[in-house]
């Protein structure tokens, strides 16, 4: 038994941890460059796409038809309508959430029921369960009640995510990635959900950054993978 009990730290200890790059909000204005980064570093991302976006019939549109087509890409669900902005009021609907959400399935054609509420940072895996703020707990649970697999986020990296100091570089995320993860602070342990936005992609110095984390979490042997990997049921 004691032997059993060591071999599996060893094993925790050794295990690769796995990072999961997740951009809400797409096809927008930083698509062009996320796409392109995507294809140049060969790396698997999890799109969280607006219905109402990717049927613009637009460079926008036309490149949502070929992320879909592409193997390191996993599209996702992130309502059709985003909430219109009002997520306050989107959420007194729970019902209507749900109907926003499969219009969005059915009209893209999408092939897995993993999903994001807009505005929200709300986790329903199996038995798993947890939010930021009330505002959203009912819908969440009618989601997760419908089938879907409904996704937050453990770190989120925006432009400014060091205030007064403008875009966080690659390194200063990844070092915060791996003080979660060292510290538990990760909703499943070994796995790092981190959230980012499309339309800032349209920024050179913020992709570059994104481009440089990602060779870094290699370096250091970390796994990048869709969300279909993620543990939680």
């Amino acid at each position: 038994m004691i032997l059993q009990t060591y071999l599996a730290i060893l094993l925790l200890m050794v295990q690769r941890p796995t990072v999961y790059l997740t951009v809400d909000d797409g096809p927008s204005k930083g698509s062009r460059q996320l796409y392109e980064l995507v294809d140049s570093e060969q790396v698997k991302i999890n799109l969280f796409i607006v219905g109402r976006h990717a049927v613009r019939a637009d460079s926008a549109g036309d490149l949502f038809r070929k992320w879909r087509k592409d193997s390191f890409i996993l599209v996702c669900n992130h309502s059709y309508s985003h909430a219109g902005g009002h997520y306050r009021q989107y959420y007194e609907d729970p019902f209507s959430v749900m109907k926003d959400f499969d219009l969005n399935k059915d009209t893209l054609q999408l092939e897995n029921d993993i999903a994001r509420m807009p505005g929200r940072n709300y986790w329903r895996l199996g038995k798993v369960r947890c939010g930021d703020i009330p505002s959203g707990a009912e819908a969440a649970d009618s989601l997760a009640a419908h089938g879907y697999r409904v996704f937050g986020w453990d770190l989120e990296w925006k432009c400014d995510s060091l205030p007064g100091t403008g875009i966080a570089t690659g390194k200063e995320m990844l070092t915060r990635a791996e003080k979660m993860l060292r510290d538990g602070k990760t909703l499943f342990s070994n796995n790092m959900v981190i959230l980012l936005h499309d339309p800032e992609f349209a920024e050179e110095g913020f992709c570059n950054e994104v481009r440089a984390f990602i060779r870094l979490a290699r370096q250091r042997g970390y796994r990048i993978a869709h969300l279909t990997e993620y543990p939680g049921g």
